[in-house]
């Protein structure tokens, strides 16, 4: 563990507030805000700016039937912020912490299962092979040899992989969960409809396979392309000359960079 992400580690504990609590309660994400201090900005930007995006698309896109779709509209919204957490979690280098590349986590595991199955439980979670970026243009830790181009290419197709399965699974319980309130309104609280709403209505829910699969596709591909790229202009920027002179400004081009996507990626999708 080097002094400066020790000493950082110390900072945050004793900062309190937001930062402290997310370092206590989260370890991957704490792992992260060593590496990157300007990680909890992205992650930040990213979830709720997204949410403000989604916020207006469903209020505009539903427009006098929002009440009536409300469920719809708040798991679309759940949804969207455990996916964009997560993603971007996934996708930012961590500190090494440890012994092991899987830091306080893979310590714990090691001591519980050891050889292939311990690898498996690392890939089911937020860690990817020591010799793997954990995005195409992240660079290799201090002291180790750089990322080779196979295992930057095999990153992209590993972590669009992860990011697809996510995605499908998030889109699943988000619409089953939208689908099963929808029922019980429909039979216990049709009053709650407004009368236009209550006489077209289908009476069959939607579906919830294909669109699940659908989004899965579309983030495991462009999205996971997008971020990658983004990722990789924010480490450009910051190790400019003029991004290390002026931090704001780097943190202002990603903030930029992120809003732009998450609003070019809705339009796509849509």
């Amino acid at each position: 563990l080097r002094a400066a992400v020790l000493r950082r580690f110390v900072a945050m504990r004793r900062g309190g507030g937001i930062a402290a609590g997310l370092c206590a309660a989260f370890p991957a994400v704490r792992d992260r805000m060593l590496h990157d201090p300007g990680f909890l900005f992205k992650l930040g930007v990213e979830v709720w700016g997204d949410v403000a995006l989604s916020v207006l698309s469903e209020v505009n896109s539903r427009s006098k039937n929002f009440w009536d779709e409300a469920e719809f509209f708040v798991t679309d919204v759940l949804a969207t912020v455990v996916l964009n957490a997560t993603v971007v979690t996934m996708l930012s280098t961590s500190a090494t912490l440890g012994r092991s590349p899987g830091g306080r986590l893979s310590l714990l595991m090691n001591a519980r299962v050891d050889g292939k199955l311990n690898d498996f439980l690392r890939l089911l979670g937020n860690r990817v092979p020591v010799n793997m970026p954990s995005s195409f243009f992240a660079a290799a830790p201090a002291g180790l040899a750089p990322y080779s181009p196979q295992m930057r290419v095999l990153a992209l197709v590993f972590q669009g992989a992860r990011i697809a399965a996510l995605s499908a699974g998030v889109g699943l319980a988000g619409q089953g969960a939208a689908n099963t309130v929808c029922e019980l309104r429909r039979r216990f609280a049709p009053e709650g409809y407004s009368a236009e709403y209550a006489g077209n209505v289908s009476p069959h829910a939607p579906p919830l396979l294909e669109p699940a699969l659908e989004w899965g596709v579309f983030m495991g591909t462009s999205a996971n392309l997008r971020q990658h790229l983004i990722m990789g202009l924010e480490r450009a920027l910051e190790g400019s000359a003029l991004g290390a002179r002026v931090p704001k400004l780097a943190a202002l081009g990603s903030a930029a960079m992120r809003v732009g996507n998450n609003v070019w990626g809705g339009e796509q999708f849509a």
